[in-house]
């Protein structure tokens, strides 16, 4: 498939895997993230929804949490599933503000919003057999509340 081939390879003959990765001072590399999980915000911050996750996800107050964003959105919304049921939009919003100051993320990087689902992840289809969050299928369930919120942004 030679088409695909050349579009999967630079003039220089680099291969494009997908990847972000750091050159170290010994030479070697370090692979930080995918393209696809950057997005581009509406004030031309690029934010990581993986690396934030992961950031997030230390908090006690949450069992899974799906950030969401598009390229052009002003802001990033979380869906959570909180550790406690019944927990309050508000009470896991602070809980995960307090996450990103101390988990050392920017203003960008901080999520505005949160859409607590009650529901078990694991059972709901929301999670891959290897527990890796269905993005795209937790974006469908909740579009109507994503839409509401980014909305008031």
């Amino acid at each position: 498939m030679e088409g695909e081939t050349k579009k999967a390879m630079t003039g220089d003959g680099w291969f494009k895997t997908g990847d972000i990765g750091t050159m170290n001072q010994d030479g070697t590399l370090s692979i930080k993230d995918r393209v696809k999980n950057l997005v581009k915000l509406s004030h031309g911050e690029y934010v990581a929804l993986e690396k934030c996750e992961a950031i997030y996800r230390d908090s006690k107050e949450i069992k899974n949490i799906c950030i969401i964003a598009d390229n052009g959105c002003p802001v990033l919304l979380a869906v959570v599933e909180p550790t406690e049921p019944g927990a309050s939009d508000k009470d896991i919003l602070e809980a995960l503000k307090s996450q990103a100051r101390s988990g050392g993320l920017s203003r960008p990087e901080t999520v505005q919003g949160v859409i607590v689902d009650d529901s078990d992840w694991t059972k709901n289809g929301f999670l891959t057999s290897s527990s890796k969050i269905k993005r795209r299928e937790i974006k469908k369930k909740h579009d109507k509340e994503i839409t509401e919120m980014m909305k008031r942004y």
